[in-house]
């Protein structure tokens, strides 16, 4: 959840305080939260969610959001495997402790009943501010944007050895900006023999915002999600992705859009993903109001996950759960 949602269930009278996994304990222990219920975002590392005792012991009703994947659908390292056991296992006791389990996609919904836990758990997708995150004018030059963290997950290793060297070699005039922030970030030295890639440092907010949205293409190369926010925040700046077909937004969404599952390649497909990219940047050249008619059409599919609209959806689960807990 954003200070976006929280503020349109506050002014529809739910007020919510959001719990991520580090600070759940301090926060639960303070004195005088004015608040209805907790909603308490699940991200990963730690594997192990230690809060899961501590919520046992509190009154207030708690949702509980998988803000990561209930399962890892490529298995390639030891601890793959140990997550698509645990991370169930977990989901299983959250179920028993909070009111509502919070699924950010279909796949980790499907599972969840599999489970037998469909009587607790709730499909909601994320929503965006299209304030912030909104169309203005593009670079001069066709600029491509890697926005996500650096790590195994999200395909940085996958980006640095193939994705940015075959974009060079096929369309050295492509600008390719990378936003450097995560685990691996020592990766991106091997690409400072390139001219035109941009590494450019963790950003504020709306700084990061403008930087999205004078881009022309996101690349969205994730291994594994349990939603992809960027690839919506994207969308809302008029700025295409191109991405591996991987759960969350990309394969609930964007891979069923009639237009822009064109842009939605299956993992590992490296080549198909550059190609995708090449053909928008050949469009953008040759037809450009076909390429404002993708970008126009972007910013409307947003439209439709912005807080506001979402934002009701949010409401009418939290009022649900508050009635039940009267």
């Amino acid at each position: 959840m954003s200070r976006s949602s929280q503020e349109v269930l506050g002014s529809n009278g739910v007020r919510v305080t959001v719990i991520k996994t580090l600070s759940l304990l301090d926060m639960l222990s303070e004195k005088g939260l004015d608040c209805d219920l907790y909603y308490f975002a699940r991200f990963v590392p730690p594997l192990v969610d230690r809060g899961l005792v501590r919520i046992s012991k509190v009154s207030m009703p708690i949702i509980y959001g998988f803000h990561s994947p209930l399962k890892i659908d490529y298995t390639v390292r030891p601890y793959h495997k140990l997550y698509n056991v645990v991370m169930p296992l977990q989901a299983m006791r959250a179920s028993v402790l909070s009111r509502r389990l919070h699924l950010l996609n279909l796949d980790d919904l499907k599972l969840a009943f599999r489970m037998g836990l469909a009587s607790k758990s709730v499909y909601l997708l994320l929503g965006t501010n299209t304030e912030v995150f909104k169309p203005t004018p593009k670079n001069q030059e066709f600029t491509v944007i890697y926005a996500s963290r650096a790590s195994w997950n999200k395909g940085t290793d996958i980006l640095v050895t193939s994705i940015v060297p075959q974009l060079v070699k096929k369309a050295p005039s492509i600008r390719i900006v990378i936003v450097s922030y995560g685990f691996l970030i020592h990766l991106y030295e091997g690409l400072k023999k390139y001219r035109n890639v941009y590494i450019i440092p963790y950003l504020p907010l709306s700084e990061y915002a403008r930087v999205l949205s004078s881009s022309h293409v996101l690349l969205f190369p994730s291994r594994y999600e349990s939603y992809g926010l960027v690839v919506l925040e994207a969308l809302a700046c008029g700025t295409i992705p191109v991405a591996f077909n991987v759960r969350g937004f990309v394969r609930d969404i964007l891979s069923k859009d009639p237009i822009l599952k064109r842009f939605v390649v299956e993992y590992p497909k490296v080549g198909s993903l550059v190609s995708r990219v090449i053909e928008l940047y050949n469009i953008w050249l040759r037809n450009p109001q076909l390429f404002a008619f993708l970008m126009n059409y972007s910013r409307r599919l947003a439209n439709k996950f912005s807080w506001v609209n979402v934002g009701k959806l949010w409401l009418s689960m939290f009022k649900e759960v508050l009635m039940k807990a009267q």
